[in-house]
């Protein structure tokens, strides 16, 4: 009876080391399907769903308590001609290095997204216009510094920054800011337009 005991109970120590084994790689592999499903792949920044899910989160917190809420869209300027020039992998080195300054220059409670190509979003709850627009020209002059691979390329980005109105909504507010970004790439580029 005690060696059909420890029989058993060496048994049952294995059967729970292998599910316990077994419950932690379903939760890496949950957690690496989760990045996937809302990380860009390129830039690691949220991709346009996520981000427009946590956008609307935010929003719905600033509305409720009444404080700031900023939104900006940030654009690489020339894009086109340093993949043509350069090739598409000095492209996306760009696009990834400005997308870590970016990240760099903000805090963890803000938002970054890709919006598509070579289009950036932000959001920074609890900042006023005048705060976010330290934060993101700060952050557009330490872009101007990044070095490429191809040592004659550089990178520059123009933004548009927009402080939410009372009752607009996040798409609203977003046409706004891209507005804003329009008329700096209109008015010569590497700026940041606040509306």
């Amino acid at each position: 009876v005690t060696e059909l005991g420890m029989f058993v109970a060496e048994a049952q120590r294995k059967a729970d080391q292998e599910k316990a084994r077994l419950e932690e790689l379903v939760a890496e592999r949950t957690a690496a399907l989760e990045r996937l499903a809302t990380t860009d792949v390129l830039t690691g920044a949220l991709n346009r769903r996520r981000f427009l899910e946590l956008a609307e989160q935010e929003l719905a917190r600033a509305v409720r308590y009444r404080h700031p809420l900023c939104l900006a869209m940030l654009d690489l300027d020339h894009f086109k001609s340093i993949n043509d020039r350069f090739g598409h992998a000095a492209g996306d080195e760009a696009l990834r290095a400005v997308a870590d300054v970016v990240r760099g220059g903000l805090r963890t409670v803000d938002l970054l997204g890709r919006y598509g190509g070579e289009e950036l979003m932000v959001a920074l709850p609890e900042t006023n216009r005048d705060a976010a627009s330290i934060a993101l020209e700060r952050i557009r002059t330490q872009v101007a510094l990044i070095r490429l691979t191809p040592p004659d390329a550089s990178v520059r980005v123009s933004g548009g920054l927009v402080e939410m109105l009372a009752g607009e909504s996040l798409e609203a507010g977003l046409r706004r800011a891209d507005a804003a970004l329009y008329q700096a790439k209109r008015s010569g580029r590497n700026r940041l337009i606040v509306a």
